[in-house]
């Protein structure tokens, strides 16, 4: 068994987590890679909207 092979789940694992978490702030999709500059960004365009809704 190669390593690609075991770990193959492992970023649409994570990546799934992340939308999760970010659902509470109504985030449904996220462009790969996942950065931390573009998770923050996300966050605050939500909250942006959801004040001036």
């Amino acid at each position: 068994m190669k390593v690609s092979d075991s770990t193959s789940g492992g970023l649409p694992a994570v990546a799934n987590a992340v939308i999760d978490a970010l659902s509470d702030y109504g985030i449904r999709h996220l462009e790969m890679p996942m950065t931390a500059s573009k998770i923050w960004e996300a966050i605050e365009a939500a909250k942006a909207q959801k004040k001036s809704a």
